[in-house]
Parts: structure tokens; sequence; C-alpha cells
């Protein structure tokens, strides 16, 4: 299936292959991006890594960094 994700902060936009079954922590993961540091947003709502994903839906991946 080919999920479309827009990488935030300044990444762009990518439409990446991903198997039946996908959940949003892979879709995370084939963006290169650390799962634990990251957040999926479906429709401008959080989604739960664990949450499956549907083929041609549209996502925005945020890099979520802090400091001290």
């Amino acid at each position: 299936m080919r999920v479309h994700a827009r990488r935030m902060p300044g990444g762009g936009a990518a439409q990446v292959e991903l198997g039946e079954g996908a959940v949003a922590a892979d879709l995370v993961r084939a963006l290169g991006m650390p799962t634990a540091a990251s957040l999926v947003l479906r429709g401008g709502r959080p989604l739960p890594l664990d949450a499956p994903v549907g083929d041609g839906e549209v996502f925005d991946v945020i890099y979520v960094a802090s400091g001290g």
C-alpha cells in the first residue's frame, strides 16, 4: 500500500510504500525517523503508533525534540 507523508519540520513530502497490516510506527521507521521522538497526525489529530494505516491516506509526521 502507498501512503503520503509530510515530514516536519522542513522535510517535505514523500510517498511511502508499506506492507499490508502496517501501523503508524512502520510509517515513521520507513521515513528514517525515531518512533520515540515522532508524532503522527491523520487529519490533524494525533494517531497512536500502533494504529493501522490505510492505502492512500495522508499523514503529517512530526519530529518532536526537547532539550534543556
